[in-house]
């Protein structure tokens, strides 16, 4: 029996950027789900000057201690397609791929700029590989 749909908060991990001027770096966690063990990895950014730098896996890990504070025990994000250095990362820290041909739709800001939709893999870290994120 699936128990009733329950909302986790959206959470800033770390900082947010300023400017487009002012570096910095972030990762922003969601989650609604049937299933409260199940987390989402909305956004992961960190500026080109801090990458290489061990940034992103904080930022993942961080993010990761977040979620299993709220019950998750997996957690699943979105990479684009086209993101080779994104996807690569993903991996190093444990995703499992999975190319469902899904699109996610990028709005254009300036008027009269289509909406692209733009090719997205999953990327999921089974109970094992987000319980390896923790330590």
């Amino acid at each position: 029996m699936e128990g009733p749909r329950q909302s986790l908060p959206n959470s800033l991990v770390d900082k947010p950027t300023g400017s487009a001027s002012t570096p910095g770096f972030r990762a922003t966690i969601h989650g609604v789900t049937n299933q409260v063990e199940l987390g989402g990895l909305a956004e992961l950014y960190v500026d080109r000057r801090y990458r290489r730098h061990g940034v992103g896996a904080s930022l993942i890990r961080a993010a990761a201690r977040q979620l299993a504070e709220m019950g998750v025990t997996k957690m699943t994000a979105v990479v684009a397609k086209c993101n080779a250095a994104s996807r690569s990362f993903c991996k190093k820290l444990g995703a499992v791929e999975e190319d469902l041909g899904n699109t996610m739709p990028v709005f254009g800001n300036l008027p009269n700029v289509p909406t692209v939709h733009l090719p997205i893999v999953q990327v999921h870290w089974s109970e094992a590989g987000f319980a390896a994120l923790l330590h």
